[in-house]
C-alpha cells in the first residue's frame, strides 16, 4: 500500500505545484513589474482629465486595443496586478469598459478600486453609456457630473440629462457655469428637446444661443425645428444661413426663411451657385421663382450658374437655366465640362449653346485622361473647320493642313500625369506638339513609359529638369535608364543637392559613383536642416565639397534637430559657402600639444585602414 500511497501522494503535489492559480498567487507578492504588464507601461503617466478630450480619448482607445487581447490570455483575476502594478491603468481600464459598454468589466473595475478619482461619469456621458452613467450615480461616482451634462446634451440624451441633474454633489449654479458648449452642441446637432428642456429648468443661459454663427450652421445641416425654435426665442440670422441651407440642398429651411419676409434676411448668389454644384434641382427651381432678385447679382470673378452646373455634370439643371435664361453667360461652361469628364454636357451644350468651347477644353480633357471627351472634341473641331469656304478650297486642292485643336499644354500635362494613350493619341491626330516639359515632369512622376515613348517618337526632347527632378523625388530607377541611354542635357548639382534634402542616400550615391556633376556646398546644409544624419554622415566622407561637421552640425542645431552620432569630419577643408558660419577651432591651453596628438592618431588610423 505503501508505494500506490506515495504515488497518489506524488501526482497530487505535481497537479498543485503546476496550478496557475497557485502561481499567481505566489507571484503577486512579488515586487517589480513582471513581463504582461509591460507593454502597458506607456499609458503609466496618463491622468485622468477633468473634461473628457478627444486626445483622452484616443489613449482610451489605444488602450483598448492592447487591453483586449490581454484580457482574452489572462482574464479579469489578473487586473488588480496590473493597476498594482501601473495604477493609472485603473481608470483607463474602467473608460474602455464604459466605451465599449462592457458592464460586467466596469462592475470589476470599481469593485477593485471603489473610490476612484477619475471623470468616469463624463466618459460615460461622452460614449452615451446610459446604464453606465445610472450605475456610476448609484455608487456615488459623480465627479465629473458637469462635463457630463455637456456631452448628455451634445448626444441628445434627455434620460442622461435628468438623471445628471438629481445626481448628488451636483450643484446648479456650477451647471450654469458651464453648459454653453453642451447647450450649443445640442443645436447643432438639432437638438431641439434637450435645447428647450435646458432653458425651462434653468440649466443653461438663453444667450448661448445668440451667438452669430449658431443659428447659420443650424441652418446648413438643416434642422429646421431647431432654427424656428431660436427665431421664436429672439435669434437673427444672416443671409449667409439661406445660402448655407441651399447649398446643401435643405429646401424646407430655404422656404421657411423665405416665408419670414425679411428682405435683408435672404440670401445671395451664393445660394444658386452652391445649389447648382451640388445638383440640387428643386433648390434652383424655388430659388428661380422665388429669390431671382437676389440670386441674379452675381460677382465678377465668380463663374456663371450655368457654368458651374456643367462642370459638376447636372444636366438638368443646365437644362432649366438655358430655358428659363436664369444664368447670363456661359462662354466657359464647355471648357468646365469638359475637365470634368462630362461628355454628355458636352453634347447637349453644342447642340442647344452658341457659345462653343476653346482650346483649354482639350488642354484641361486631356490632362485628367478623359480620353473619349478630347476625341470628340478634336471631331467637332475638324467639321467646323471643314464647313468653312477657305476649309472646302484648301480640301479640294489637297493642300494638307496642319491642325492645332488644342496647345502644348495638352501632351504636357498628359505626360506629366502618366497618361500614355492619351499622349500617342494627341501625337497622332493632332500638331500642337509639346515641350521639353513633357520629358521633364514625366520624369518628375516617374512615369519610365511615357519618358521612354517620348524620346523615341518625339524631338523635343527634355532639358536638365529631367534628372534634376527625377532625382529629387528619389526615383533611381528614371535615373538609371536616361543615364544609360545618355540622356544629352545631363544634369545638374540640384540632382544631388534635392536628394540630399530629400534623403535618398541610394540617389546621392549612384550620382557620385556615375555622374560628375556633384553637388554645391548647400548638399550638406540641406540634410542637415531636413535630420537626414545618415546623408550628412556620407557627405561627410565621402564629397569633401558638400561641407563639414561644423556646418553640419549649426544648421542641424538651428533648426532643432540633435546629431548624436559622432561624424566623420575635414575640418581642415570646408569649401561650403556657410564655412563663415563655423566656430574656430579653440586653441587648447597646453600649448598645441593636443592637436600634434590628435594629427598623430588620425594618420595612424589612416594607415591601419
Amino acid at each position: 500500500m505503501a508505494p500506490r500511497f506515495e504515488s497518489s501522494y506524488s501526482c497530487v503535489a505535481t497537479s498543485l505545484l503546476l496550478s496557475p492559480d497557485l502561481m499567481h498567487v505566489v507571484v503577486a507578492y512579488q515586487h517589480g513589474i513582471q513581463d504582461d504588464v509591460r507593454p502597458f507601461l506607456e499609458f503609466a503617466i496618463v491622468s485622468s482629465p477633468d473634461a473628457i478630450d478627444s486626445a483622452y480619448v484616443s489613449v482610451v482607445n489605444q488602450c483598448h486595443a492592447m487591453l483586449m487581447p490581454w484580457l482574452a490570455t489572462f482574464g479579469p483575476s489578473r487586473l488588480g496586478k496590473l493597476f498594482e502594478c501601473i495604477p493609472a491603468m485603473h481608470h483607463l481600464v474602467t473608460c474602455v469598459a464604459i466605451c465599449s459598454v462592457d458592464h460586467p468589466l466596469l462592475v470589476h473595475c470599481l469593485r477593485q478600486q471603489p473610490q476612484s478619482s477619475a471623470n468616469l461619469l463624463g466618459m460615460a456621458a461622452y460614449a452615451n453609456n446610459t446604464r453606465a452613467c445610472e450605475y456610476l450615480i448609484a455608487h456615488n461616482h459623480t465627479r465629473g457630473a458637469l462635463d457630463a451634462m455637456d456631452w448628455a446634451a451634445i448626444n441628445g440624451n434627455l434620460d442622461m440629462i435628468v438623471q445628471l441633474r438629481h445626481a448628488p454633489r451636483n450643484h446648479r449654479g456650477a451647471i450654469q457655469q458651464c453648459l454653453d458648449k453642451g447647450l450649443q452642441g445640442a443645436a447643432l446637432n438639432g437638438h431641439r428637446p434637450i435645447v428647450q428642456y435646458l432653458l425651462d429648468n434653468g440649466l443653461a443661459p438663453i444667450t448661448s444661443l445668440h451667438h452669430p454663427k449658431l443659428f447659420n450652421v443650424c441652418a446648413s445641416r438643416g434642422h429646421l425645428a431647431m432654427i424656428q425654435y431660436m427665431f421664436a426665442l429672439g435669434c437673427s440670422f444672416t443671409t449667409d444661413a439661406m445660402d448655407a441651407a441651399a447649398t446643401n440642398g435643405h429646401l424646407d429651411v430655404v422656404q421657411w426663411m423665405h416665408a419670414s419676409k425679411r428682405r435683408d434676411q435672404g440670401c445671395t448668389y451664393v445660394a444658386l451657385a452652391g445649389a447648382c454644384h451640388n445638383g440640387h434641382l428643386e433648390i434652383v427651381t424655388f430659388l428661380h421663382r422665388h429669390r431671382a432678385h437676389d440670386c441674379c447679382q452675381r460677382p465678377y470673378i465668380a463663374q456663371s450658374a450655368l457654368e458651374i452646373a456643367a462642370a459638376n455634370g447636372h444636366l438638368d439643371i443646365v437644362m432649366y437655366l438655358h430655358v428659363h435664361r436664369f444664368s447670363d453667360g456661359a462662354l466657359y461652361a464647355m471648357d468646365a465640362a469638359a475637365e470634368h469628364g462630362h461628355l454628355h454636357v458636352l453634347q447637349w451644350l453644342h447642340l442647344h449653346r452658341s457659345e462653343g468651347f476653346t482650346s483649354r477644353a482639350v488642354d484641361l480633357a486631356a490632362k485628367h485622361n478623359h480620353l473619349d471627351v478630347v476625341r470628340w472634341l478634336v471631331s467637332i473641331s475638324a467639321c467646323q473647320k471643314h464647313s468653312t469656304f477657305l476649309g472646302q478650297l484648301m480640301a479640294r486642292l489637297g493642300v494638307f493642313q496642319r491642325q492645332y485643336y488644342c496647345t502644348t499644354r495638352a501632351m504636357d500635362d498628359a505626360a506629366a500625369n502618366g497618361h500614355l494613350e492619351m499622349v500617342q493619341w494627341l501625337h497622332e491626330h493632332t500638331g500642337a506638339g509639346c515641350t521639353v516639359a513633357a520629358v521633364d515632369q514625366a520624369a518628375r512622376g516617374n512615369h519610365l513609359e511615357v519618358v521612354q515613348w517620348l524620346l523615341f517618337n518625339r524631338r523635343e526632347g527634355g532639358s536638365t529638369d529631367a534628372m534634376d527632378l527625377a532625382a529629387a523625388n528619389g526615383h533611381l530607377e528614371m535615373l538609371q535608364w536616361l543615364h544609360q541611354h545618355k540622356y544629352e542635357p545631363g544634369c545638374t548639382t540640384n540632382a544631388m543637392d534635392n536628394a540630399c534634402r530629400g534623403g535618398f542616400l541610394g540617389v546621392v550615391q549612384w550620382l557620385h559613383v556615375n555622374r560628375s556633376e556633384g553637388c554645391s556646398g548647400n548638399a550638406l546644409m540641406y540634410a542637415a536642416s531636413l535630420g537626414h544624419s545618415d546623408v550628412v554622415e556620407w557627405l561627410l566622407v565621402h564629397r569633401r565639397g558638400a561641407g563639414c561637421d561644423g556646418c553640419a552640425r549649426r544648421v542641424a542645431k538651428s533648426c532643432g534637430i540633435n546629431i548624436n552620432d559622432p561624424l566623420q569630419s575635414t575640418p581642415s577643408f570646408c569649401s561650403s559657402e556657410h564655412t563663415n558660419e563655423v566656430d574656430e577651432p579653440k586653441q587648447d591651453d597646453d600649448g598645441g600639444v593636443g592637436a600634434v596628438i590628435a594629427l598623430v592618431v588620425a594618420v595612424i588610423k589612416l594607415c591601419l585602414k
